[in-house]
């Protein structure tokens, strides 16, 4: 089976690359450097293919010219904030361009990531098929037009997705966080007492892996389920990092350039749940933080 996948060099498009690479899929990967993304897979090996875009073309020409004709898409690229909005829709435009136009011959799957942040009310992460700019953080507003770009291109023949990945941990946003608390000396958390979902890399991969499969459409939460609330997640800091001061804070996003966006959010409370993957196609996290944290939580 031939699969685009975008942002090999990034946590998730790399988690989807060390799931599927070794169990006989051809994996063709659109890179601007060859450079970056050439190690990534002679370490993981399998039947991989990088494509240099050619950058001479607008965005929309480069990811429309790549993967026409490829009946399994994944955009995995993860681009956050307002100053991306524009980039990543003319990206996700040349992809569904594509995607539409080999639906007419074949039946194609299209799946696009956004984000769990785009979910729910300001505080609180609930709701996996809402979709709705009233109550999702203002910071990711803009990437609630691109989910309704991507759901508007379902059709008989083309089964188009979203899914909202949520803390991602085992090397990744959420290692960072507890690396510079280590660093530092102190464990650096917001008031409240909320509580974050997460997902190892390992089950996002195989997540993704299970929903192309399936063929889903519709949006879809990649999640272990409820987390630990942030009491629990001090005692985890104190396990994993063997810092024992615990420093509350009032603007998290003052300290986000050092300990990443997870301290974001922790301040958030997650009901986010993998419902839909669980019933469709049988998906069972392997991995939970709660539990697995010391173990896995790379420093």
């Amino acid at each position: 089976m031939k699969v685009l996948l975008t942002g090999i060099t990034g946590t998730i498009g790399g988690s989807i690359l060390s799931a599927m690479a070794p169990t006989g899929y051809e994996i063709i990967c659109p890179v601007r450097s060859r450079a970056k993304a050439q190690p990534i897979v002679d370490q993981i090996g399998g039947n991989v293919t990088l494509v240099d875009l050619d950058q001479s073309l607008d965005i929309q020409t480069q990811f429309y010219n790549v993967s026409k004709g490829i009946p399994n898409i994944i955009h995995a690229g993860f681009l956050m904030g307002h100053q991306d909005n524009e980039m990543e829709t003319q990206v996700i435009t040349g992809l569904i361009n594509a995607a539409k136009e080999t639906s007419q011959t074949v039946e194609v799957a299209l799946i696009v990531t956004t984000g769990a942040f785009c979910v729910g009310q300001v505080f609180e992460l609930s709701g996996e098929d809402q979709i709705s700019t009233e109550n999702c953080l203002d910071i990711v507003k803009c990437r609630v037009a691109h989910e309704e770009l991507v759901l508007a291109s379902n059709s008989a023949t083309l089964k188009a997705s979203i899914t909202r990945p949520v803390c991602i941990y085992g090397g990744s946003f959420v290692d960072q966080y507890y690396k510079a608390c280590k660093q530092n000396g102190k464990i650096i958390v917001p008031y409240g007492n909320g509580s974050m979902s997460y997902i190892h890399k390992s089950d996002l991969g195989r997540y993704y892996k299970l929903l192309l499969e399936y063929k889903g459409s519709g949006c879809f939460t990649i999640s272990e389920g409820l987390g630990p609330n942030l009491d629990e997640v001090i005692e985890i800091a104190k396990k994993v990092t063997g810092v024992q001061e615990v420093v509350r804070i009032d603007n998290p996003l003052e300290y986000i350039e050092t300990h990443g966006f997870y301290l974001f959010g922790l301040t958030l409370t997650s009901k986010l749940d993998p419902k839909r993957g669980r019933e469709l196609f049988g998906f069972v996290p392997e991995c939970n933080f709660a539990r697995d944290a010391e173990r896995l939580l790379i420093l």
